[in-house]
C-alpha cells in the first residue's frame, strides 16, 4: 500500500457518504486538506485527517474534551475513513503513523 500526505484547511457540513467522501476527494485534489491517505493501486482504501486546532475547531464533545486542557494541542486528528472491506487490515494504523510522521515534518509539538 501506498501513503501519500496532503496539507491544506478543513471546513465541512453535514451531507451524505457519497457527497462527504466527494467532498473530501476535492478537498485532497485542490490541496485544501491535511491528511495521510492510504491508496491501493489507484484506489484510496483509507485516511487519517489532520490539522491545527484553529483549521480544525468543530470536534464532538468539545466542552467535556477542553475540561482540565490548560493549553489546546497544536495538532488534532479528526478523522479517519477505511474502506468497508479493508479493515482489519492496518489501514488506520498505517494512516495515523503516516499523519504523525507528516505533523513531525511540519514542525511537530502536541497532539
Amino acid at each position: 500500500m501506498l501513503v501519500h500526505r496532503v496539507s491544506s484547511r478543513a471546513g465541512e457540513g453535514k451531507r451524505g457518504a457519497a457527497a462527504y467522501r466527494a467532498m473530501k476527494e476535492a478537498r485532497v485534489r485542490e490541496g485544501r486538506a491535511h491528511a495521510a491517505l492510504v491508496f491501493d493501486g489507484r484506489n484510496a482504501v483509507g485516511w487519517c485527517q489532520f490539522g491545527s486546532t484553529a483549521e480544525l475547531p468543530n470536534i464532538r464533545s468539545k466542552k467535556t474534551y477542553e475540561e482540565g486542557l490548560h493549553k489546546l494541542p497544536d495538532w488534532r486528528i479528526t478523522c479517519f475513513f477505511i474502506d468497508r472491506e479493508r479493515r482489519g487490515e492496518g489501514v488506520a494504523t498505517l494512516a495515523l503513523r503516516e499523519a504523525l510522521r507528516y505533523i513531525a515534518q511540519l514542525g511537530g509539538g502536541t497532539v
